[in-house]
């Protein structure tokens, strides 16, 4: 998938890197925090260096995300609701003075109960990154996630040169078990097609309705992946496979990925 930028990607890029570079030895939560969370929610996932770890409010939803590399805090996610719907996420970088500096944003848009998109607006001084609509998400009769896009010439012509949307398909329990990738050019003309299938446990996902609908995949789907399966233009395809360890209440505690015979841990999860 080529993109002469991805507005999403790039931003992310930019909130780690320069939290990296201005990181300091300081942790985001305390002890009485913690003892205040809601028992069994997700606490925290780590992939390598990289540790995420969420702090709720009282009534369950997710209050911010705390990004840390090797226990350094680098970024923070605070999330916003009006009406217990998901209204903006703010993305903020840790300064060399320890304080805490907006990025940017996503604001996030509804028709009813369904979330509908979102718009990326830039916070940082001599960003060259404009106000993106994207992320335009829709539903079946059912209520099922139907179509999905996370860019658009339309909304994006500078930026965006190639863009791709995704056609979903659940099985009975809730999950996503195939995406239908199709590649367009900024005309508009489908240019690539691309399948994934997927393959599920039957244990709980701790990233279910978490609170990040960017990523359809994670978010909505009920349990885990235990299979990717990729088919590709021009015959193009691999295999991943995916076990895990669970916790005394059948929660992931470790994920492996194999992929062409070699397994490696790829997340740890932790619970309050």
């Amino acid at each position: 998938m080529r993109f002469k930028k991805s507005i999403f990607f790039c931003l992310m890029a930019s909130l780690l890197v320069s939290g990296l570079l201005s990181s300091c030895k300081k942790k985001d939560s305390t002890p009485d925090q913690e003892q205040n969370q809601p028992k069994g929610k997700l606490k925290s996932i780590t992939e390598g260096s990289i540790e995420s770890v969420y702090v709720y409010k009282k009534d369950g939803q997710v209050d911010y995300k705390s990004v840390l590399s090797i226990g350094s805090l680098i970024s923070r996610i605070q999330y916003v609701y009006i009406g217990g719907k998901l209204q903006r996420s703010e993305y903020a970088n840790l300064q060399a003075n320890g304080s805490m500096k907006l990025i940017f944003n996503f604001v996030y848009a509804y028709q009813g109960d369904h979330f509908t998109g979102f718009t990326t607006v830039p916070n940082a001084a001599g960003t060259d990154a404009p106000r993106l609509t994207s992320g335009k998400y829709t539903y079946d009769g059912s209520g099922k996630l139907s179509t999905y896009a996370l860019w658009s010439p339309v909304d994006d012509p500078v930026y965006v040169q190639e863009y791709p949307v995704w056609q979903v398909t659940f099985d009975a329990k809730g999950n996503i078990i195939q995406m239908v990738q199709t590649n367009y050019d900024k005309n508009g003309k489908a240019i690539s097609t691309s399948k994934t299938k997927y393959e599920y446990d039957d244990k709980p996902n701790p990233w279910y309705l978490l609170g990040e609908p960017e990523n359809p995949l994670l978010h909505f789907s009920v349990n885990n992946i235990v299979k990717m399966t990729y088919e590709g233009p021009a015959g193009a395809s691999y295999v991943e496979e995916y076990t895990y360890e669970y916790n005394a209440e059948g929660k992931p505690s470790k994920k492996f990925r194999t992929f062409h015979n070699v397994t490696s841990l790829i997340n740890e999860f932790s619970y309050y």
